[in-house]
């Protein structure tokens, strides 16, 4: 589920209790009960967007792009804490590709396309290493 820019300018809390943030807590929820009546561990994902990773390093670029960096900035975090949040709620384990991203992005590596917002290769096999990591505990 895509958490995007109707969330702008909002807080974790005032995303979470949003109706947006209302229906994904009912889903993850949902989710939890299907996961406990099948026996099966769920897991919930964040992934940061390009502009969540490299926002802060974006010294120029178009216009648009950075009118919207400080926003950008703002908002990744208060959307991954609202998510956390939900999911700790629905008992549902959370794992977050955004440390691993922020990281391997200080030190110049590219992971989604230069003129894409998906992942290259890089991208991928990082996400893969940071949930394999997560379900092997």
């Amino acid at each position: 589920m895509y958490i995007g820019y109707e969330q702008e300018g909002l807080s974790a809390d005032e995303i979470e209790n949003s109706a947006y943030g209302r229906r994904l807590g009912e889903i993850l929820t949902r989710i939890a009960e299907l996961s406990a009546q099948n026996s099966v561990r769920s897991h919930i994902v964040f992934i940061p967007t390009k502009g969540h990773v490299y926002t802060q390093f974006a010294q120029s670029g178009g216009s648009n792009w950075m009118a919207r960096k400080n926003q950008a900035s703002f908002d990744g975090p208060h959307v991954e804490t609202a998510v956390a949040n939900l999911a700790a709620r629905a008992g549902l384990d959370f794992v977050s590709l955004t440390p691993a991203f922020t990281t391997d992005a200080e030190q110049g590596r590219l992971l989604y396309f230069r003129f894409d917002s998906h992942w290259n290769s890089e991208g991928r096999e990082l996400a893969a290493e940071v949930v394999a990591t997560h379900l092997a505990r």
